[in-house]
């Protein structure tokens, strides 16, 4: 008797563990999405940082001096990441 339950207790642990283990996956592409920064053809929802300015080359950041930095970001439209992408509707 006492065997068969520490089969079932072996079981068990071995369950417990395999049910916890995590799976990552990598998606790899090498697709391309091509933003136009030119002051008559922005896309619409593009947006960039306050520290940089549009102009008829694209956008331009003023020379920073000696150890100081800028926070500089630009938001698009959502590009998909694989072959099926729907954006988050929620967050918790």
């Amino acid at each position: 008797m006492c065997m068969r339950y520490k089969i079932k207790f072996m079981v068990f642990l071995g369950w417990l563990f395999l049910s916890a283990i995590t799976v990552q996956a990598q998606f790899i592409s090498s697709d391309t999405a091509k933003i136009q920064f030119a002051p008559t053809k922005v896309p619409d929802g593009v947006t960039w940082s306050p520290s940089v300015s549009l102009t008829d080359g694209g956008l331009f950041s003023e020379k920073l001096p000696p150890n100081i930095s800028a926070e500089v970001w630009v938001q698009s439209q959502p590009i998909s990441a694989g072959m099926s992408w729907r954006p988050p509707t929620s967050a918790t």
